[in-house]
C-alpha cells in the first residue's frame, strides 16, 4: 500500500468510527420524522407550522441518511460523467483495465445505458441488480410519460404492450420537439419481450466478459438492422469488480453515470438524488470535437446538476473536478482550454474548479495527470467534505430540533383544551336545557293559575260537561228510570200491589236512584282524565321541544314516562320522583267532588225532616191502585230531576276545583324539578349522561377531536423523547 492509500484508508476508518453515532441520530430522526408525519395526517391541514416541521424533518432525514451512506462507503466512489464521445468510457477502462466488452465505447451515439459501479478488487465478475415490472414502470416507463403529456401509466407490462404512442403527423408542429422521446419509448416497446423476463428485482451474475447487451445501448448499425435486444432495460445497476493496474487504488470504485446532460427522461433527477448518496467526487470529461470547442450547454448543464448534488460539500472544486481529453482533437484542445478557463473559473486558472488534462487513452498519462493527483488531493480534501456535510447536517438537525420543540409546545395539552370545551359544552347545555325546560313549565303554571282564579275555557267545559251529566240524567228519568216507561210502571204496579203499600217500593226505589245520580255524575271522570292527560301533555311539552333527540316521537304521558327512565338512567333521582309524582296524580269526581255535592242528595230519601216544623215527615205519599200510578211515577221523576239539578247546581259551583287540582300538581312538579337542591346537580348529570344524544353532532366533533387530540399527545410526548435523546454525531 503506497503512502496516498495509507492516507485515504485514515479517512476511511474515521468514516467507520463515526458511523454507529451518525445511524443512532438519523434513527432517532427517523422515529420523529414517523410522529411528525402521523401528526400531519391527524391534523385538518391547516396548521402551517406542522407542514413546514415535517418538510424540515424530511430535510434533515435526507441529509443525515446522505451522511450515513457516505461514512458506510468502504470505499472512495469515483463518479465519471460527461457528454457522450468526449472520452468518458475510453477513462473508466484506462483506469480499471477493462476492455470495450464491460466498458462500451462508441464514435457516434451515446453507449452507457446502464450506471456501472466498477470496483477495484481481486476478484474478476459482474452482478446485475435488476428492476421489478412496477420499478420498471414506475422508473423508466412513467418518466416518459410526464415528459409527453401522455395521460396514465401502465401498470402491467401486457398493458404497456398494448399502449398506443402515436406518430406525431406533418401538421402537429408542437409536438416535433417530442419525436425522439417517443421513438425511445417506442423501441422499448418493440423490445419488451427481450429484457420482460429478467424483471425479477433479483441480482444476477453475469461473464463479465458478456456483459455489454446488459449497459450499453444498441450500436448505430444494430439500432438500422432493427435489433431487438434492450436488455440493458431491465438493470438498475451493473456492478463490476476487477483488479485495477495501479496499485495505489486499494480502495477505490469508479461509477459511470449516463444521463448528465443526456435527453433522458428522469434520468438527471435521479443521477442528482444517487450522486449525494453514493459519490465521494465527480469527473466530468469533456473534450473538442471538429465542430466545436467550447465548454458547450451539456457541460454547464451538468455543472449544474453537479452543483445541486455536491449538496453540503462547502467548495465545488472539492466535488467536481473537470478532465479535459487533450486526446481528442488535439490541435483544437488549447481553444477549450481558454474557454473553460474563462467561462468556467472566470480567467483565473482552478478557481472554482480544478481542471485535469490528459490523453485517456494513455494509461501513463492517464495515471500521472489525472488518478494519482485525484487520489493525492482526496487524501486533503476527503475528510474535509466529510466534515462539511456532517456539520451541515448536524446543524440541520439542531435547527430543526428547536423548531419540532416550538411546534410541540403549541400542540401540548390539546386534551385537556378539549376536555375544557367538553365540560363547558355540558355546563351551557344543562344550563340551557333546565332554563327552557323551567321557561316552558312556568308560563304553564302561570296559565293554570288564572284559569284558578279568573276561569277560563277549562272552567266553562267543565260546567258543560256537568249539565251533559243532568242532561242525561233527564233522559234517564223519562225513559222509566232506566228500566224502560212500561217497564218501570209495571214493576211499580207489581211491587206497591204486593205490599198492598207504596212506601217499601218507593223508598227502596229512591235509594236506587239516589246512587244512580251519584254514578252518573261520576261519569265525569272521563272529563277530569281527558283534562288530566292533557296537561300532563303541556307539561311533556315542555320536555319534547328541548329534548327530542332523544325522546324521538313520543308525546303526552308516554313522553314523561320515557323522561322519567331517561333520569333514573343518569341517577337523577329527584327529578325522575317529580315526574313519577306527577304520573301519579289523580282528578276524580268520588275523590275530589263527590264529599262536596253530596249534601244535595241527602234530602233525596222517603223519610225527611219538615224544615218549618222540625219533626219527622214522610216526602211522598200514594196510594196503591193502578189510578195512582202516574202521580207516583210524577212525583218521583220530580224529585229525581230536583236532586239530580242541586247536585249539578252544586257542582258548577266548584268549577274552579278541578283548575286548583291542576295547578297545584303542576306548580308543585315545576317546583320540585326546577328550584329542588339537587335540580341543577341532576340537570347536568341527565345531560352528561346523555350528552351523545343531546348534542351528537358537538358531541362526536370534539370527542373525534379528544381522541385525535390524545393521540397528538401521545405522538408530541415520543417525538420530544426522541429528540431528548439526540446527540451531535
Amino acid at each position: 500500500m503506497g503512502q496516498i492509500s495509507e492516507r485515504i484508508e485514515k479517512v476511511l476508518l474515521r468514516r467507520g468510527e463515526r458511523l454507529p453515532r451518525v445511524r443512532a441520530e438519523l434513527a432517532r430522526w427517523r422515529t420523529v420524522s414517523t410522529g411528525v408525519a402521523w401528526l400531519v395526517e391527524e391534523g385538518d391541514g391547516s396548521d402551517e407550522r406542522l407542514a413546514e416541521l415535517a418538510a424540515e424533518v424530511a430535510r434533515t432525514v435526507d441529509a443525515l441518511s446522505a451522511v450515513e451512506a457516505r461514512f458506510a462507503r468502504d470505499q472512495v466512489c469515483v463518479g465519471v460523467s460527461g457528454r457522450a464521445r468526449v472520452g468518458k468510457s475510453t477513462l473508466l477502462q484506462t483506469v480499471s483495465g477493462l476492455t470495450e466488452e464491460q466498458i462500451p465505447t462508441g464514435p457516434d451515439v451515446p453507449v452507457t445505458a446502464v450506471r456501472s459501479r466498477i470496483v477495484h478488487s481481486p476478484r474478476r465478475r459482474a452482478v446485475l441488480s435488476t428492476h421489478t415490472t412496477a420499478s420498471f414502470l414506475a422508473e423508466v416507463i412513467a418518466p416518459y410519460h410526464r415528459e409527453l403529456g401522455i395521460i396514465g401509466v401502465p401498470v402491467t407490462l401486457g398493458q404497456f404492450r398494448d399502449w398506443d404512442y402515436p406518430r406525431p403527423s406533418a401538421d402537429a408542429v408542437d409536438e416535433h420537439s417530442s419525436v425522439g422521446l417517443y421513438e425511445r419509448i417506442r423501441r422499448m416497446q418493440a423490445a419488451l419481450d427481450s429484457y420482460a423476463g429478467l424483471l425479477t428485482g433479483q441480482d444476477i451474475e453475469v461473464d463479465v466478459d458478456h456483459l455489454r447487451p446488459y449497459v450499453a445501448y444498441p450500436t448505430n448499425d444494430e439500432e438500422n438492422a432493427g435489433v431487438l435486444d434492450r436488455r440493458y432495460l431491465a438493470v438498475r445497476e451493473a456492478r463490476v469488480e476487477c483488479p485495477f493496474p495501479n496499485q495505489e487504488v486499494d480502495r477505490l470504485t469508479l461509477v459511470d453515470l449516463p444521463g448528465l446532460g443526456e435527453l433522458a427522461a428522469g434520468a438527471e433527477s435521479r443521477h442528482v438524488a444517487d450522486l449525494r448518496h453514493g459519490i465521494d467526487v465527480v469527473l466530468l470529461v469533456t473534450a473538442a470535437s471538429a465542430d466545436s470547442t467550447y465548454f458547450g450547454t451539456a457541460d454547464q448543464k451538468a455543472l449544474k446538476l453537479l452543483d445541486l448534488a455536491r449538496g453540503d460539500v462547502r467548495s465545488p472544486k472539492d466535488y467536481v473536478r473537470i478532465v479535459l481529453n487533450t486526446g481528442k482533437e488535439p490541435e483544437r484542445v488549447r481553444v477549450l482550454r481558454d474557454r473553460i478557463l474563462a467561462d468556467v473559473n472566470a480567467g483565473v486558472d482552478g478557481q472554482y474548479y480544478e481542471v485535469l488534462e490528459a490523453a485517456l487513452k494513455d494509461r501513463r498519462d492517464v495515471e500521472e495527470h489525472v488518478l494519482l493527483p485525484l487520489l493525492s488531493d482526496l487524501a486533503a480534501t476527503l475528510g474535509r467534505m466529510d466534515d462539511d456535510v456532517l456539520a451541515a447536517a448536524t446543524d440541520r438537525a439542531g435547527a430543526t430540533a428547536e423548531q419540532a420543540g416550538k411546534a410541540l409546545a403549541a400542540l401540548e395539552g390539546g386534551s385537556q383544551d378539549l376536555s375544557h370545551d367538553a365540560d363547558e359544552l355540558l355546563a351551557k347545555g344543562s344550563k340551557e336545557l333546565r332554563e327552557q325546560v323551567s321557561f316552558a313549565l312556568r308560563a304553564l303554571v302561570s296559565s293554570l293559575q288564572a284559569q284558578a282564579r279568573d276561569g277560563g275555557e277549562d272552567n266553562d267545559a267543565y260546567v258543560d260537561a256537568v249539565t251533559a251529566v243532568f242532561t242525561g240524567i233527564r233522559v234517564w228519568i223519562e225513559d222509566g228510570f232506566g228500566l224502560g216507561k212500561e217497564n218501570w210502571r209495571t214493576k211499580a204496579l207489581l211491587e206497591v200491589g204486593a205490599e198492598g203499600n207504596a212506601s217499601p217500593f218507593i223508598a227502596e226505589e229512591m235509594s236506587r236512584l239516589r246512587v244512580e245520580i251519584s254514578k252518573r255524575f261520576g261519569g265525569l271522570d272521563a272529563y277530569f282524565d281527558s283534562l288530566l292527560r292533557q296537561t300532563r301533555h303541556q307539561v311533556a311539552d315542555a320536555f319534547t321541544g328541548v329534548l327530542r333527540p332523544v325522546l324521538g316521537e313520543q308525546e303526552g304521558d308516554d313522553a314523561l314516562r320515557l323522561v322519567k327512565e331517561l333520569l333514573d338512567d343518569a341517577s337523577c333521582q329527584t327529578l325522575a320522583d317529580a315526574v313519577d309524582d306527577l304520573l301519579a296524580t289523580r282528578l276524580e269526581y268520588r275523590t275530589h267532588l263527590h264529599p262536596r255535592v253530596r249534601a244535595a242528595l241527602d234530602g233525596f230519601n222517603l223519610e225527611g225532616v219538615d224544615p218549618i216544623t222540625g219533626d219527622p215527615m214522610t216526602r211522598l205519599v200514594v196510594g196503591v191502585g193502578p189510578e195512582d200510578l202516574d202521580v207516583l211515577e210524577a212525583r218521583l221523576a220530580e224529585l229525581t230531576e230536583q236532586a239530580a239539578y242541586e247536585t249539578m247546581l252544586a257542582l258548577q259551583r266548584e268549577a274552579v276545583m278541578p283548575a286548583l287540582v291542576l295547578h297545584a300538581a303542576v306548580e308543585q312538579f315545576e317546583d320540585e324539578l326546577i328550584r329542588s337542591g339537587r335540580s341543577r346537580l341532576e340537570f347536568a348529570r341527565f345531560a352528561r349522561t346523555h350528552r351523545h344524544r343531546l348534542w351528537p353532532e358537538q358531541f362526536a366533533r370534539i370527542e373525534g377531536a379528544r381522541s385525535r387530540a390524545a393521540r397528538v399527545d401521545q405522538l408530541t410526548e415520543s417525538i420530544s423523547g426522541a429528540l431528548a435523546g439526540r446527540r451531535n454525531p
